[in-house]
């Protein structure tokens, strides 16, 4: 047993046709009378009819300048450098550790959360061991920027 779907169509198609014309017509001649129209007076005019000057946001001349940040040392620049020469820039390390041709020089501070692991590698066999790798963490282990602690540990006279 089929139905039939004809009961959803409408009867009289060109009434609804008819229907939706008429109410798109008054919706379109809605908007047209929002717009403004041709007789409108121009807006007053400004004083002067040239466009306003942007200027920037300077300080005043007369202002105290910020206090620069302080820099940080170059932890770059302990790169390549020999045991010795690591000694003499940051001071006797707290621990040294060696395992075949690698050094450990461990640096901290009781007063500094931080300590910096500065790992020296023998190219060959008997040269000087040289900075490969520089590491920095706090006492828990997690991750710190070298340049942050080598500021801690370093007098800043000697970055």
């Amino acid at each position: 047993m089929k139905r039939s779907l004809a009961f959803l169509r409408p009867k009289r198609p060109a009434t609804l046709r008819l229907c939706l014309l008429a109410g798109l017509s008054v919706a379109l001649s809605g908007c047209a009378a929002l717009g403004l129209e041709k007789d409108t007076p121009p807006l007053a005019k400004t004083e002067t009819d040239s466009p306003p000057k942007i200027m920037a946001a300077l300080p005043p001349a007369d202002a105290p300048s910020m206090a620069a940040l302080p820099s940080l040392p170059d932890a770059g620049r302990l790169l390549g450098l020999s045991a010795f020469e690591i000694q003499e820039l940051m001071g006797e390390p707290t621990l040294v550790r060696r395992e075949d041709r690698t050094q450990i020089m461990q640096y901290l501070d009781e007063d500094a959360d931080c300590v910096l692991d500065v790992f020296l590698y023998e190219p060959q066999p008997g040269t000087h061991f040289r900075t490969q790798y520089i590491e920095a963490r706090n006492r828990a282990g997690e991750t710190l920027n070298p340049q942050g602690c080598m500021a801690q540990l370093i007098p800043q006279a000697q970055w």
